[in-house]
């Protein structure tokens, strides 16, 4: 049997940005894509060592960050899961 694939890949969604920033609390948002159902969004905390791990997985094009530590640098991004 023989099998193909066709058509490219969908490109990465847009980085995520900050509408809204506190203390301990970030609200992000993303462009939303027709093509998209359900998102990952993935935050790296440098203090960890873990590098990005999963913090949200949805449908919403926006999520409210809590219990972050004040004056830490974060890192976010976001893929269609």
């Amino acid at each position: 049997m023989t099998a193909m694939t066709a058509g490219s890949p969908p490109s990465e969604p847009n980085p995520p940005t900050v509408v809204e920033a506190g203390v301990t609390y970030l609200r992000l948002e993303w462009q939303s894509r027709d093509t998209d159902d359900e998102y990952c969004l993935q935050m790296d905390d440098p203090a960890s060592g873990y590098g990005f791990v999963p913090v949200y997985n949805g449908s919403a094009p926006h999520y409210l960050c809590i219990g972050l530590k004040r004056n830490t640098d974060y890192r976010f991004r976001v893929s269609e899961d």
